[in-house]
């Protein structure tokens, strides 16, 4: 499955797109309705030229609902089959990602 890799304006572009999300109901609604409409409204290039036909899906974490996605399994992507294990148990950054997205506001 293709990358989506967004130009350094469009980063900064998406930022404003989710605090206005945060801030404006009809933005969120708008946003996790039909995200590609929304982000191109917001000037992010999300073409089908750009991404392909890539399938973009919007989750809000609220402070009781957060969710765990699981990554595109990279064998998939570089053919190497001990690559998962490489990174689940050598790659401290991982676990530190991950328990600190799932401890966040689970208090």
């Amino acid at each position: 499955m293709p990358r989506i890799t967004l130009d350094p304006a469009d980063h900064e572009k998406l930022g404003k797109l989710i605090f206005e999300a945060w801030t404006e109901p009809r933005t969120r609604l708008q946003l996790v309705n039909d995200p590609i409409a929304t982000m191109t409204a917001a000037g992010i290039d999300v073409s089908e030229a750009k991404i392909g036909k890539v399938r973009i899906v919007v989750l809000e974490d609220t402070l009781i609902t957060r969710h765990l996605i699981i990554p595109e399994d990279p064998r998939v992507l570089t053919g190497d089959t001990h690559e998962l294990q490489n990174i689940l148990t050598q790659d401290p950054g991982y676990h530190t990602t991950l328990g600190q997205g799932l401890a966040s506001g689970c208090k």
